[in-house]
């Protein structure tokens, strides 16, 4: 079955000759400072930025400089990645998840405001599988409570939106191995309050850097995988990961995935290497966000032609992208294995993203059944017609064959 595998569950946002240039530039003498500005120079205002090695590291630079007492709170989405919330844990803060809505994405404000309590100290809010939220009803409730409101927009970049805005204290961005304009690493903090700024600075310079042998072991890892993403090459992959592994899933999870559990913090406490820097600012300034648009038009075609029973994940989202295309299946294996046999390489874990609770039961409800599809740009439109209709087969016949057939006792 698997040997049909055609069409890779994600395709880097990264081109061949991006990658080159980050080989080439971990070879060659570079100026820091020179670097450093021609990447604030794109944002705005660029005196906010704080360059980072990733967003997880700039989360755990951000927890590390508030001095807030032990025990205060983080509220976060329901539905986000688990390292964001252990790195609270790790400062001696409480993480409190907030259920969010399964279709928009969103949080709620009235319950935002009814999670906090005299320990709450900020929110932590993530714009979830490519979609962009309005946050100013979420600016209120912070405001009026006196925390610091941090926008996660890691997932949700489109490669033209780099401003700041009226709203949060604090937005992440994130450049890593398959978020949109890949560097294969790399985080923007924007940081509105320049006393803030200052101490993440402060305490960034006291970390090591990122070897650049570590960073270009990243750079080999994204040549491997955007050569084994094509349809070309990812049927053999596939198949010989299988024979060596048993499990060609988790392989790919493995190497797109940013930092292993283990040692989290020593991994996350680096400042970014100079030929990351010099990556970054390349893509900033060259970035072409037509790709981001093809993608969402990819989103759109599979979303408009699968049936409506078919429960999609962030259905009403505003400004969706296809970062990610997850539908809510309930049947998720089965449904996996149709998708493969038909050529789509379906997954349960292609991404990081959890329910951080399970008394969030919307979001745990959803994230139970979560099956992410593959819609990006190089898929065929016919592709995709042939892949919502192997969907709407699947979870025709889930919902039709009842989970628990024997008789209720009595």
């Amino acid at each position: 079955m698997t040997a049909a595998v055609r069409f890779a569950r994600k395709r880097l946002d990264v081109t061949a000759l991006d990658l080159a240039y980050g080989l080439l530039r971990c070879a060659l003498p570079s100026r820091r400072r020179g670097t450093l500005a021609r990447v604030a120079a794109q944002w705005e205002p660029p005196e906010a930025v704080v360059v980072c090695l990733s967003v997880r590291s700039g989360w755990d630079l951000l927890l590390g400089s508030v001095a807030w007492p032990a025990g205060s709170e983080v509220l976060m989405s329901a539905v986000s990645i688990p390292h964001l919330a252990r790195l609270v844990r790790e400062h001696g803060y409480v993480p409190v998840p907030v259920d969010l809505d399964p279709r928009t994405l969103e949080l709620d404000p009235d319950e935002v405001r009814a999670a906090c309590t005299p320990r709450t100290r900020a929110l932590l809010y993530a714009h979830l599988l490519g979609a962009r939220s309005d946050v100013a009803a979420l600016a209120e409730v912070t405001a009026s409570s006196g925390l610091l409101l941090v926008d996660d927009r890691a997932q949700a970049y489109d490669g033209t939106d780099r401003r700041l805005g009226p709203h949060a204290d604090v937005a992440m961005y994130s450049f890593g191995t398959i978020k949109t304009a890949s560097c294969l690493g790399g985080g923007v903090l924007l940081v509105r309050d320049p006393r803030l700024r200052a101490r993440l600075r402060a305490r960034q310079h006291d970390w090591p850097r990122q070897s650049r042998r570590a960073y270009a072991a990243k750079l080999g890892t994204g040549v491997g995988l955007l050569t084994l993403a094509s349809p070309h090459s990812y049927p053999t992959f596939v198949r010989l990961a299988d024979a060596l592994t048993g499990d060609h899933d988790g392989l790919v999870r493995r190497l797109s995935r940013g930092y292993p559990d283990a040692d989290l913090l020593r991994q996350l406490r680096r400042q970014p290497s100079d030929p990351l820097l010099a990556v970054l600012a390349r893509r900033l300034q060259h970035y072409d966000p037509a790709g981001v648009r093809r993608r969402a038009h990819a989103g759109a075609v599979l979303a408009a032609a699968l049936d409506p029973a078919v429960t999609r994940l962030g259905a009403g989202s505003r400004r969706p992208t296809a970062w990610l295309f997850p539908v809510v299946s309930d049947d998720p294996a089965a449904l996996v294995a149709a998708g493969r046999a038909a050529g789509f390489d379906l997954t349960c874990g292609s991404s990081t993203l959890v329910a951080l609770d399970a008394r969030c039961d919307r979001a745990h409800r959803a994230m139970a059944g979560v099956v992410y599809l593959p819609a990006y740009e190089g898929i065929a439109e016919g592709e995709l017609l042939r892949l919502a209709s192997v969907v709407n087969a699947g979870e025709r016949l889930a919902r039709a064959v009842p989970s628990d057939p024997r008789p209720a006792a009595g």
